[in-house]
C-alpha cells in the first residue's frame, strides 16, 4: 500500500487534472492535507488519531477553518474509499461536532442608510427609470426589511394597489409568504 504522502499527491493530481478544481481550491487542499499528514506523522489515521486531530484543530483554528480542513480530509478519504484503495473510511462512524459562535447579523448604521437614500434622491433625474428603480429597491429593502431574494421575486402579480394603500405579497425565507402594507400619502 502507498504511503499517506504518496496517496495525497496522487489525490491532488486527480483533483487538478480530472476534476479541474481551481488553483485556490487545490492550494487549500494541499495545505490542509499536508498539515493532516504532519499531524499523523505519515500514518494512516484511525478513529483515535482523527479524534485527536479534530481536538487539535479546535484548539488551534477558528471554526470556519476547522470545517474547511476537515472537509479536505473527508474528501480525500472519500476518494480513497471510492477508488477502492481504502476498505473502510474511518470518518464514516465519527461523530463530529464543531461549535461555532453565534453571530448576530450586522446592521448598517442609521446615518449611512440616511446618506445612501439622500444620495439616491439627490441624483434623481426626471424620467430615468433606472434611478426610480434604485430608489424603490433601497426604500423597500430598508423600510420593509426585504431580503434581496424577496426583492428579486417581486412581480406585477405581487403588487396589490388599493385606493390609499399598496400591498406587497412577498415570499420570504423558507417559502413563507407575508403581506406588507404601504400607506400612500397624498
Amino acid at each position: 500500500m502507498q504511503t499517506l504522502s504518496q496517496s495525497i499527491e496522487q489525490y491532488l493530481e486527480m483533483c487538478e487534472y480530472e476534476r479541474n478544481l481551481s488553483a485556490d481550491t487545490l492550494k487549500a487542499y494541499r495545505i490542509d492535507l499536508r498539515q493532516f499528514s504532519e499531524f499523523t506523522k505519515e500514518e494512516w489515521a484511525d478513529r483515535d488519531i482523527l479524534n485527536r486531530y479534530i481536538k487539535h484543530l479546535n484548539v488551534c483554528f477558528a471554526s470556519r477553518s476547522v470545517k474547511r480542513k476537515l472537509a479536505s480530509v473527508r474528501a480525500f478519504y472519500h476518494e480513497l474509499e471510492y477508488s477502492g484503495m481504502l476498505e473502510e473510511n474511518p470518518l464514516h462512524k465519527l461523530h463530529i461536532r464543531i461549535q461555532s459562535p453565534k453571530q448576530l447579523p450586522q446592521t448598517i448604521p442609521g446615518h449611512l442608510v440616511y446618506d445612501l437614500l439622500q444620495f439616491a434622491y439627490d441624483t434623481h433625474a426626471p424620467g430615468k427609470r433606472e434611478v426610480l428603480r434604485d430608489i424603490l429597491v433601497l426604500e423597500l429593502s430598508f423600510s420593509a426589511n426585504l431580503r434581496v431574494s424577496g426583492l428579486c421575486s417581486l412581480s406585477s402579480e405581487t403588487f396589490l394597489l388599493g385606493k390609499s394603500e399598496l400591498r406587497l405579497l412577498v415570499n420570504g425565507k423558507g417559502r413563507k409568504e407575508r403581506m406588507i402594507q404601504i400607506t400612500i400619502r397624498k
